[in-house]
């Protein structure tokens, strides 16, 4: 090949590489000088520019705005000398004379868990300016700050929560709410009681209406939801909605057209299962997608494929009709042993072997502080290994607060945990197994997508 044609090569090898309209993991992967701005932990676009208080009207979310690699750090996982290191909206803070680095805010109580030590939070200057200053302009007891949250930090006075919020160069004001202050990029605000608006400057912009599923922190239950065929999607296979919930014959999936905040609610359901092969996967579990949810095209999990990953939570998948398992999916990183994160390996807790198959009462629990807890014929099955960390269930707080749960259900065969307690089965018996998932409940504030039957 002639030297212009090695040339014309790399250029259309590159040109192809190159897709604005695409996720990105850093702003090398962004044509025409754009740079890469996350939305949120399961998406980032290639964007001239990025305004946290803009609304997206794809999915009617603001974008955190973070800058994604290109020259700059956000990562908080690299060295840095000063600002000058960080990404826009990120300063370098000192945590002690060996280590710093790019983070949004820096709380001196914050034990960190890789070595037990506590940071200075020294920001090291030059570059980026970093925090807000001054002093908060208004403290206005009884209203809520709208908008999704930039971080959760337990504080000890409505002034630390005001600090905290000025340390962050995206914060426009706080909601405080139970000693947990929660920074927002907004400064509407709606009244909500029990809960303190603290506004960077002026008085704040009062708006009508509600936080809805989020606001300054717990959702403490919510309504209580009775899900028809009418509220679900059909993703595929055979499938007849009926005694409040579902009957599979087959390969198939279903999801709720709702997503809800699940903090200080439940979901529960009964379970046929006498009529599933061995070795073949039942489950009833949420996901997380950031947009309301369309069905199979709008489908996340946890995992890494053609799709963008997700937070998963497994409330339950069976092994045929002889055991269960929960497993709690909050951070989207390759599995390894040990890890109370919760990533793609997860949290696990299996249940006992099923006496009565056909008869099978299933409660998930999420407590206000995020941690999940699953009732198997009123028997906890909360014997997690390991048990998941705080982080992992901050997560699992923030998605439900801006994103919600939507329900998911299937039958597949492929993967079945514990499988040395069971009997084997083969692919071949997929065809003829056979499920019900009976008396659907959820209790929980709707987040996205339409407000489905009450009970």
């Amino acid at each position: 090949m002639s030297v212009t044609g090695v040339i014309l090569a790399l250029f259309i090898a590159f040109a192809l590489a190159c897709d604005n309209s695409q996720k990105c993991q850093s702003s090398s992967d962004c044509c025409d000088g754009q740079k890469c701005f996350e939305k949120n932990q399961w998406w980032a676009g290639c964007k001239p520019s990025c305004d946290p208080n803009w609304v997206d009207p794809y999915d009617g979310l603001k974008w955190s705005c973070k800058q994604l690699g290109g020259n700059c750090d956000s990562s908080g996982s690299k060295q840095c000398s000063s600002n000058s290191d960080c990404c826009a909206g990120f300063q370098c803070f000192e945590k002690n004379q060996w280590w710093s680095a790019c983070k949004q805010s820096c709380d001196r109580n914050w034990v960190d868990p890789y070595d037990n030590q506590k940071w200075s939070c020294n920001v090291l200057g030059g570059g980026n300016s970093g925090g807000n200053s001054g002093t908060c302009g208004a403290f206005k007891e009884g209203y809520d700050v709208v908008g999704s949250n930039l971080a959760e930090k337990p504080v000890g006075s409505a002034q630390e929560c005001c600090d905290l919020c000025k340390s962050m160069p995206n914060c426009q004001a706080a909601a405080l709410w139970n000693n947990i202050c929660y920074p927002k990029a907004s400064a509407d605000i709606v009244a909500k009681g029990g809960v303190t608006a603290i506004v960077k400057s002026g008085g704040g912009n009062v708006v009508g209406g509600n936080t809805g599923g989020g606001g300054g922190g717990s959702s403490s239950g919510g309504d209580l939801y009775c899900p028809t065929g009418n509220d679900m999607n059909l993703e595929f296979g055979s499938v007849s909605f009926k005694n409040g919930g579902w009957e599979m014959t087959g390969s198939a999936r279903v999801s709720s057209k709702t997503a809800w905040n699940l903090l200080g609610g439940y979901m529960e359901w009964d379970m046929d299962l006498s009529r599933v092969a061995d070795e073949v996967n039942t489950n009833f579990y949420t996901s997380s997608p950031s947009r309301p949810n369309c069905g199979s095209n709008c489908y996340c999990d946890i995992q890494a494929g053609s799709f963008v990953s997700c937070m998963e939570l497994d409330f339950l998948e069976n092994n045929g009709k002889c055991v269960g398992n929960t497993a709690l999916h909050m951070f989207p990183t390759d599995g390894r042993a040990g890890n109370a994160n919760c990533d793609r390996w997860g949290c696990n807790s299996v249940t006992a072997k099923y006496s009565n198959p056909a008869n099978l009462h299933f409660r998930a629990e999420v407590g206000n502080d995020g941690y999940v807890k699953v009732f198997v014929n009123g028997a906890p099955n909360t014997n997690y290994g390991p048990q998941p960390s705080g982080e992992a269930n901050n997560v699992v707080v923030r998605t439900m607060q801006t994103i919600g749960a939507v329900i998911e259900s299937s039958q597949w065969f492929g993967w079945v945990p514990a499988e040395n307690m069971c009997p084997r089965g083969n692919s071949g018996a997929l065809g003829g197994s056979f499920v019900r998932v009976m008396n659907v409940k959820v209790k929980g504030k709707v987040v996205q997508g339409p407000v489905p039957n009450k009970c």
